[in-house]
């Protein structure tokens, strides 16, 4: 997983389009972040020229709050994209950030935050994230007119930084374990900085499109992945907390065969399907199931 390739725009009016350098991969994720000033106006839409006319919210951006809006869709084409956002009132100053991210196609976790003492603020995630490795985005806008140097926190690489009336920095990295993540950045204090506004979007590879978040190590859902179930393997189980020593805790009952299924032993959600001629000793677990013969 990783960030391709990133830009940013601002301007002024009801539409504003930024326009990636490069050819996006279809199937990869576009991020946008998006702010503007004018407590009147709403966003009416989100879309690209791909084909994907309203991008979903992971942070919807409210004028009165001021949390920078991070959005989110797949590139439905390989080729030349650019994403528009259109305003309902004309603001006075737009600001755009697009990302596209390979390796995942999941929104997890979300949060927001708010600094009214300093130029500095870390932001977390309302809850922990479900996978091992997740990448994260995070934006920052200050309360002041005047434009600011951003320094990203530690273990994220600086984004795209604009100016047009405020400040917006967006920044990237890397969750390498599943847990409450942050995102710290700092504005250089020019004019003054009283106050930061921050919001974060983590994203990971879901298992339904043939990744491999599900397999090995065990991970903690509320639900289990779309389309689970194999009949060799059993049906996935949800649960709330992984038992020490597991390392699978989607396989369900263990099933005694004498030949893998046809027509492959192969499932992208699951892995390889392991044919056994018995069943191993003590093959009784709560939390994997019991042995069928």
């Amino acid at each position: 997983m990783q960030v391709v390739q990133h830009t940013s725009t601002t301007g002024t009016g009801t539409s504003l389009s930024a326009t990636f350098g490069s050819p996006v991969t279809k199937g990869n994720l576009i991020v946008a972040v998006l702010w503007w000033e004018s407590n009147s106006a709403s966003l009416t839409s989100l879309s690209d020229s791909g084909g994907n006319s309203n991008y979903s919210a992971a942070v919807a951006f409210n004028p009165h709050n001021n949390f920078p809006g991070i959005y989110y869709d797949k590139a439905q084409a390989t080729g030349s994209l650019t994403v528009t956002a259109l305003v309902s009132a004309p603001p006075s100053a737009v600001q755009l950030h697009i990302y596209e991210l390979s390796g995942v196609d999941t929104l997890d976790q979300t949060g927001t935050a708010f600094s009214g003492g300093g130029a500095s603020l870390t932001v977390s995630t309302n809850a922990d994230t479900l996978a091992d490795q997740e990448l994260i985005i995070a934006a920052f806008t200050t309360g002041i007119t005047t434009q600011q140097t951003w320094t990203p926190g530690s273990g994220y690489a600086a984004g795209e930084s604009t100016f047009q009336q405020s400040n917006l920095f967006s920044e990237y990295g890397v969750a390498t374990e599943s847990g409450t993540q942050e995102a710290a950045a700092s504005a250089s204090e020019s004019g003054g900085v009283t106050s930061v506004y921050g919001s974060i979007a983590t994203f990971y590879l879901s298992s339904s499109s043939g990744g491999t978040n599900f397999i090995g190590t065990v991970r903690s859902v509320a639900s289990a992945p779309s389309g689970a179930n194999n009949p060799f393997l059993g049906t996935f189980t949800v649960v709330g907390s992984a038992p020490a020593g597991a390392n699978n805790p989607y396989l369900g009952s263990i099933v005694e065969v004498s030949g893998p299924p046809s027509p492959s032993n192969n499932n992208p959600a699951l892995g390889e399907v392991v044919v056994v001629s018995s069943i191993p000793a003590g093959a009784k677990d709560v939390f994997l199931g019991s042995a069928q013969t």
